[in-house]
């Protein structure tokens, strides 16, 4: 399984930072190790190991994240929280 995240966001996930990401379909389960990617037809960057997930609607976390209204058009999102298990120092 992978996520794909934009590139601003390898070195927030590689040093810890970035902890969490909103996506309108989970497809992942908490303990369960994914890789980071950034492009398709690269290799992934880290290996995640998902936390938790929340089910929220949106306007409770348009507060946080204000283009996600702009970018879901539903009623709910996922809040999917992970930790870094790994980097691949090569991609970096």
């Amino acid at each position: 399984m992978r996520l794909s995240f934009k590139a601003e966001y390898i070195e927030p996930i590689l040093r810890g930072e970035k902890t969490s990401t909103i996506r309108g379909r989970c497809r992942v389960r908490p303990g369960q190790r994914i890789d980071a990617i950034c492009q398709y037809h690269k290799p992934p960057f880290a290996q995640l190991e998902v936390l938790s997930i929340e089910r929220m609607p949106v306007a409770a976390v348009t507060e946080s994240w204000p283009n996600v209204r702009q970018t879901y058009d539903q009623d709910h999102v996922y809040v999917i929280h992970f930790r870094r298990v790994s980097a691949d120092t090569e991609v970096m």
